[in-house]
């Protein structure tokens, strides 16, 4: 059945991390989180979905000629392969609306013992591409672009729309020649079909993902290969088996070549040399409900990856699938584009010429990918690197990130996100970040990284073997980062320059796919930090997820947890407790189970069906320290049962003691000018404590500690309205108020008499002169409505030269901070 699918649900600004709690909406809303110009309307796919053939032109078994089969097949029918085992001694290739369909994975097996670059061929081999020039430069979400020349395109065809690297966004860092057409110089790309021709102008689907520019000589060149005038449409593999017993003979188990709307659906792919599935120079496809596993070798240069979109491909779905013991299961390189990778399963990623290191799962992995969503997987690392090229406006949504492989080895390089240096305009949202079973070592990692311990974020690690040097900064920079949780923190963590907290269920589906059933969906809930069942983890795990028929459809629920879930400073010799509700039918009693550190408990079970009382003492204390891990599974006592399953950690105090806390009262009321408070914490010893704040412009120091202790509060100066915010010490939560802007009682503070500049465009140079500027460039900050100047030119206690921040227009407020103390606002206007 087809997933639902909806056009992009957008999602905000960027700021600071400030520490809160909000509701999610339950179904998709049109958020406002992610501003327009960061994300697109996702709608990856064969429209409709995979199509349901059912003319069978021929039925074959093992040792029929399965090429001469698939030739004489009309489009819209299929080829159907019996169950057996069949050795293939050349590859198969597949052209227009023809299915090639098994008995299933487990009974239509195919062993390809030679062949060419792929197994199974799904389009056709390059051909002469017809080129022409862009006129003018096509906006971002344009439906339209104007050619120099219309001559050999016709409605129905595909191109690929390309311009000039500008150097900055679009950047090459290593020079390789082959990430892109004109010895790599062309890397920003998007492939759309032609709707229709009006003179020299082409109507487009879907629309443009980023803006082009004539600055940049922007080109159009239609698709197609040697046997084929344009693209093959509408051909598929499913419910088969495939094995590369060929080695390095064959490169790709399926590889999709100058394809639209094609799909792999249930199949299982053993042993490849580069990649299972390559997706070249396609458009729509789907590669979905399958599994990926193991591969000839797992080095560099390009072995053992499992799904790789490649060269320009677009709007490509790859959907609940399974990846297992292989370099990199899902890439994307060469530009790829409006892609959605989503409730995908990945375990044991592997490097062989670096077992130690983490390999990533879901890497975006150069020629500048752009516009590509992550949406639900269950990965262990999740990278956008730098080692081709750059990339950006990519959005990671709702993901589960270990940070870590099953892979026993792997000791080095553990983190969660790695957004490398040229990347720019990534999203990450609503995800949760971190195996809760181990204790992480940084949130955002050091410069330079340290590969030994483990981080959340690494930000800016730049390709040591072409650039090094220090982070790139403006990798976590322009990012977008918004209602994650992490277990560095054990806690959600918001954008504080971000109201919008209504983070939808999905960015490219309205409503719950099909293939979830009855689990609860989304998988992934930032605001608790829990992941439920994923259906392809369920499938690798051998777990049947049962569902209610009729009647009672709901499953069993948990509540009042003590220790609550995610708490810490809990006693050594804490008992574990719980209540298992149902509304429906009621709970079996039979069907609970707890499993504590992975061990199975026999907790005491008092209460009724419709409101069980779990209580398990557990037969030794815990360790000081320990983060213990419950597991919870329930069934109701509907015929078939509804399920349920919930995982969640507690932490135990350093000292193993119970635990209390009091913090004083600090100042609550400043005025404009700002200025410092402290809290002071009383704690049992050996108690951690945290401290945070609701806001950017409210900063603790530390932001936790152990025993007695001291936090000192400092709250900047207000160059605006009237505000607020709240800090949290030890448990305790203060409200802090500030008065609006003033600037009469200052005497001390900077003074803007005037700014010019000779185009007044960002990006250009402008001039502001008054006093009071000093000449300390650490103790200075200049800024254009919220966006922070990032180089100052020169600066004297009267005249500050600046370059004006890129991603602003308008009239905007300039204001300069000094030392902390605030100028007056003066407003400049900016041209487009």
């Amino acid at each position: 059945m087809r997933s639902p699918r909806g056009r992009a649900i957008g999602l905000g600004t960027r700021g600071n991390m400030a520490v809160l709690t909000m509701l999610f909406l339950p179904s998709v809303v049109m958020a406002t989180v992610i501003p327009p110009n960061r994300r697109i309307s996702w709608s990856p796919g064969i429209p409709g979905g995979v199509p349901t053939r059912t003319t069978i032109h021929a039925t074959l078994g093992p040792g029929d000629d399965i090429q001469a089969a698939i030739d004489s097949c009309p489009a819209g029918e299929v080829v159907y392969l019996s169950a057996g085992d069949y050795t293939l001694t050349s590859s198969l290739t597949i052209e227009n609306g023809i299915a090639l369909r098994g008995a299933g994975p487990g009974s239509t097996r195919l062993h390809f013992t030679s062949g060419s670059a792929a197994a199974i061929l799904i389009g056709n081999w390059y051909g002469t591409a017809h080129e022409t020039g862009v006129s003018g430069s096509p906006a971002k979400d344009a439906t339209s672009v104007t050619v120099t020349d219309v001559s050999g395109y016709a409605v129905g065809d595909y191109a690929v729309i390309d311009q000039i690297d500008d150097g900055v966004e679009v950047y090459n860092t290593t020079g390789e020649t082959w990430t892109s057409r004109e010895s790599g110089t062309r890397n920003l790309r998007q492939i759309f079909r032609i709707t229709g021709i009006s003179g020299r102008t082409l109507t487009i689907d879907p629309p443009l993902y980023h803006s082009y520019s004539s600055s940049f000589s922007p080109e159009l060149r239609k698709l197609g290969g040697n046997s084929h005038p344009g693209m093959v449409t509408q051909a598929g593999v499913e419910d088969l088996y495939v094995s590369n017993d060929a080695g390095d003979a064959v490169s790709y188990n399926f590889r999709f070549l100058y394809a639209a709307h094609g799909w792999l659906k249930n199949v299982e792919s053993y042993r490849c040399s580069v990649a299972h599935v390559e997706c070249e120079q396609s458009f729509g496809c789907e590669i979905r409900d399958s599994y990926y596993h193991h591969a000839w070798g797992q080095g560099g240069g390009g072995q053992g990856y499992g799904v790789s979109l490649y060269e320009a491909s677009t709007a490509v779905l790859v959907e609940n699938n399974v990846f297992f013991h292989l370099r990199h299961p899902m890439t994307a390189s060469q530009g790829p584009s409006g892609c959605v990778f989503a409730y995908n399963y990945s375990t044991y990623t592997y490097a062989s010429d670096s077992p130690w290191w983490l390999s990533g799962a879901i890497v975006m992995h150069g020629g500048h990918p752009h516009m590509n969503l992550f949406e639900g997987n269950y990965v262990e690392q999740i990278s956008m690197d730098d080692t081709h090229c750059s990339g950006a406006h990519d959005t990671a949504f709702r993901n589960y990130a270990v940070g870590d492989s099953t892979y026993p080895g792997t000791t080095s390089a553990r983190r969660c996100i790695d957004v490398e240096s040229h990347n720019r305009y990534h999203n990450v949202l609503g995800n949760v970040l971190g195996d809760s079973k181990v204790t992480w070592d940084d949130y955002d990692a050091p410069d330079p990284p340290d590969p030994s311990r483990r981080h959340i974020y690494v930000w800016g690690r730049r390709n040591q073997s072409t650039e090094g040097g220090p982070l790139d900064p403006q990798a976590k920079a322009t990012a977008l980062r918004h209602g994650n949780f992490d277990n560095y923190n054990r806690q959600i963590l918001w954008d504080a320059s971000i109201s919008d907290h209504n983070l939808p269920d999905s960015l490219y589906l309205t409503n719950k796919p099909a293939f979830f059933e009855c689990r609860p969906w989304p998988s992934v809930d930032p605001l608790t930090g829990t992941v439920t069942s994923l259906p392809a983890k369920d499938r690798f795990d051998g777990v049947t997820y049962l569902c209610g028929g009729g009647g009672d459809t709901t499953p069993p629920v948990s509540s009042s947890h003590n220790p609550d879930k995610n708490a810490v400073n809990v006693p050594v010799n804490a008992s574990i407790s719980l209540h298992i509700e149902d509304g429906g039918d009621g709970v079996d009693s039979t069907k609970i189970a707890m499993h504590v550190d992975g061990a199975q408990a026999a907790p005491s079970l008092t209460g009724t069906a419709s409101d069980y009382v779990l209580l398990y003492d557990a037969p030794a204390d815990f360790q000081a320290g320990q983060i213990v891990e419950v597991t919870v599974r329930a069934s109701d006592l509907h015929s078939p049962p509804n399920q349920m399953e919930e995982t969640y950690t507690f932490s135990i105090s350093q000292s193993g003691q119970s635990c209390n806390y009091s913090a004083t009262d600090p100042t609550n009321s400043f005025a404009w000018e700002g200025g410092s408070t402290s809290s002071t914490v009383r704690a049992s010893a050996g108690c951690l404590w945290t401290a945070a704040s609701s806001v950017d412009w409210i900063g603790v120091s530390p932001a936790n500690g152990v025993g007695d202790g001291s936090v000192a509060i400092n709250v900047e100066s207000n160059a605006g309205e009237a505000r607020s915010g709240t800090v949290a010490v030890a448990g305790s939560s203060f409200t802090i108020s500030q008065e609006p802007y003033s600037g009469g009682g200052c005497t001390d503070c900077p003074t803007i008499t005037s700014i010019t500049a000779k185009t007044a465009k960002a990006g250009s140079i402008a001039t502001i002169r008054g006093d009071g500027f000093g000449i300390d460039r650490k103790k200075i900050a200049v800024f254009f409505g919220t966006k922070a100047v990032k180089r100052i030119l020169k600066l004297k206690d009267t005249l500050i030269r600046l370059k004006i921040p890129r991603g602003i227009s308008g009239t905007v407020d300039v204001y300069v901070v000094v030392n902390g103390k605030t100028s007056n606002m003066v407003q400049f206007e900016l041209k487009s």
